[in-house]
Formats: structure tokens, sequence, C-alpha cells
């Protein structure tokens, strides 16, 4: 029995690098272009690590309005899939409609994909689930251009 026949009638045989939307992940910016020394007390909110790890709305640094619109490709829309790569590898959390408007850390990674092509939280808990995890932080850890 061939892998296609464990296919259920009306699904798609595809890679995720098809079901994400135009430049739909994206990385962090790097350390050198978001520096501790830019960050501040109010805002624009920086979703951290930790935002992933252990899905909470709790915020520590933010940036100005000036240095977002220089980092706006890092910001994050409804229904992105907000993934932690570094330590604590593979750690997701979806941003909502009525989550504050941010930008990412270095230390995580947008999952962007193309409206109606996939559901959001079914793409989540499939990354969440065992199979989903080994494949996430085995491309988390260097072979994440393969997959797209």
């Amino acid at each position: 029995m061939g892998v296609e026949n464990n296919i259920p009638e009306g699904w798609v045989d595809t890679t995720l690098g098809d079901l994400m939307a135009d430049k739909g992940y994206i990385r962090g910016p790097f350390g050198s272009v978001l520096k501790r020394g830019e960050m501040l007390d109010h805002g624009v909110l920086v979703y951290e690590q930790a935002n992933a790890i252990y899905n909470h709305r709790k915020f520590r640094y933010f940036i100005s309005i000036d240095k977002h619109l220089t980092l706006s490709r890092f910001t994050l829309k409804p229904n992105d899939i907000l993934i932690s790569c570094s330590g604590t590898s593979g750690k997701t959390t979806i941003i909502n409609e009525d989550d504050p408007k941010g930008i990412i850390s270095q230390a995580l990674l947008i999952l962007r994909s193309k409206p109606k092509k996939i559901d959001t939280y079914w793409l989540n808990y499939f990354l969440n689930s065992k199979e989903g995890r080994i494949k996430l932080v085995g491309m988390l850890h260097g072979a994440l251009h393969l997959l797209f």
C-alpha cells in the first residue's frame, strides 16, 4: 500500500513550503540589528522566546516607533505561528487577533501560511505532535531552507 493511499479523501499531498505565504517564514533580526541598548520600557513590543515557550503575553522589552519602521518585516500578524529557535527549540504559540502588535526577537521564527490553504490551529497541532516536533526541531538546527 503506497503513501498516497493513506491520504484522507479530499486532502492534498503537499509540502509545508507550498502552504506558506510569500516570505511565509521569517527568522528574527540578527542581534546586531536589534541591540539590547535600544530596548525601552514602553513603545512597540518585542516578543521573546518565553512568549512561545510558555504561551504567555508578558513583555519586558519595547522599541521605538522609528526602530519599528526599520524592522517592520518582523512584525507579527494574526494567525502567525511563533516558534522558539534557540535553547528550547520548537515551542510554538499562535498570534491571535487580540494579541498586542509587536516584532520578534532574534531567537524566534514566524510561520505565516497562505489564507485558506491550511488551518493555523491544525498546523500548530501538527508541529506539536511527536512527528511534527521531530521534523521541526531538525529543521531549526540547520535544514530549514530544505523545507521551503
